[in-house]
């Protein structure tokens, strides 16, 4: 789980803070109350899921809700493994760029 203290809250999920934040887009009322009721409900089932001894039985939220949060969730941790995988992309390919440069320089090209 992904968790900041907030303060004044105690642990808040990082989803629900940057939710609730007062940058923009702004959420309408509903859309906050929405925010509040799945971080709630995410927050009991994530209390059940660690009660359990197999995580065989774990068969997700029972609601809505607490689904949101979870499906928020996953998709934060996909996005920040498509960011590492591209980042490390890059890497190798300045990397790999920089190599071809070391071996073979056009100075060697005149001592020819």
């Amino acid at each position: 789980m992904i968790s900041t203290p907030i303060s004044g809250r105690g642990n808040d999920h990082i989803l629900a803070a940057v939710l609730r934040s007062r940058e923009e887009p702004i959420l309408s009322r509903a859309q906050m109350q929405r925010v509040v009721r799945s971080h709630r409900a995410h927050q009991e089932y994530l209390k059940y899921r660690s009660t359990l001894e197999d995580s065989d039985d774990d068969d997700g939220p029972q609601n809505e809700d607490a689904w949101l949060f979870e499906d928020l969730a996953v998709l934060t941790r996909l996005y920040s493994r498509l960011k590492d995988k591209e980042q490390l992309i890059s890497l190798i390919f300045e990397v790999g760029m920089g190599r071809n440069l070391a071996v073979h320089s056009p100075a060697d090209d005149e001592l020819s």
